[in-house]
């Protein structure tokens, strides 16, 4: 049977958003408010990540709280 695959975890730091892995904590993404914004409007299928480090496919999504983290930095709604 084939393993859930998880989604990444999201660090905010300063301006910056990391995204890591959940299985090794391996850094995917650093990117600003501004470049965050494409996976806040899409409305597709998740989008996914192939950690460099473990080699394990990661969902790269947002819940509540980091979409509305995200919202209020951004200013839109």
């Amino acid at each position: 049977m084939a393993e859930k695959v998880k989604a990444a975890s999201v660090v905010f730091h300063g301006e910056r958003i990391i995204f890591e892995c959940p299985y090794c904590g391996c850094t995917l993404i650093r990117t600003n408010y501004g470049r965050i914004r494409r996976l806040l409007e899409d409305k597709g299928p998740p989008r996914g990540k192939i950690c460099s480090k473990c080699e394990r496919t990661v969902r790269l999504e947002l819940n509540r709280k980091a979409r509305a983290i995200i919202e209020s930095k951004t200013g839109s709604a």
